[in-house]
């Protein structure tokens, strides 16, 4: 029981620490809910607006209330059924997704004289691509988009700096998930040890 005190205890601390990050971190996004659809919303890094990714070939990020990371890639221009994505830098390095079925999220629609394809990657999908820019957001960086033919683009600054924002959200928001499952664990192991200690004590009278 005295271990257990002693993880509330860190927890607590922890989470004190992790929410005054969060405050922080969270003036560099925006949140967006839509009632209608959606119980939990998702946060979008203002640096790489979400209304205006569609004008340029690229990667856009958002993150989940709950810590979960996505990325999207939207191309403009081209109708290749791209499905992949691949991020390599001039070191030879390189992070890949996995393969994206078709599902709500992933979508491809043409206007008058233009095709966009949209495809989200999270979970195994994302396969720490995300980690991957934000370890290499101070060297430059080539996207490629993999479908019926690859398709190749730099990504830009914008991109690189709000994938980085997302990825860091990403990982304190699941951080502080985790901290409160650990100190909910806690203390249900003690309300279960303090009932057992006076159901023995009242068993001995």
């Amino acid at each position: 029981m005295t271990e257990n005190r002693r993880n509330i205890i860190y927890c607590d601390s922890m989470l004190r620490v992790n929410y005054i990050a969060l405050s922080k971190l969270l003036n560099d996004f925006d949140y967006v809910r839509d009632s209608r659809y959606q119980e939990f919303g998702e946060y979008y890094p203002k640096t790489y607006p979400l209304h205006s990714s569609l004008e340029r070939n690229g990667l856009r990020s958002g993150v989940q209330e709950r810590g979960g990371l996505f990325i999207e890639s939207v191309l403009a221009g081209n109708a290749i059924q791209h499905n992949r994505i691949r991020v390599t830098a001039a070191d030879g390095s390189y992070a890949e997704s996995g393969r994206v079925t078709a599902d709500g999220f992933n979508y491809r629609f043409s206007t008058l004289n233009r095709n966009y394809e949209i495809v989200r990657f999270t979970g195994n999908d994302e396969n720490g691509v995300a980690a991957y820019i934000h370890a290499y957001r101070d060297q430059p960086l080539t996207l490629h988009f993999i479908g019926n033919r690859t398709v190749n683009t730099a990504l830009n600054d914008a991109a690189k700096k709000g994938i980085s924002l997302s990825f860091e959200l990403s990982t304190l928001l699941l951080d502080i998930e985790q901290l409160k499952f650990e100190k909910e664990r806690s203390e249900v192991l003690i309300r279960y040890l303090e009932s057992r200690a006076n159901s023995l004590q009242q068993n001995k009278r």
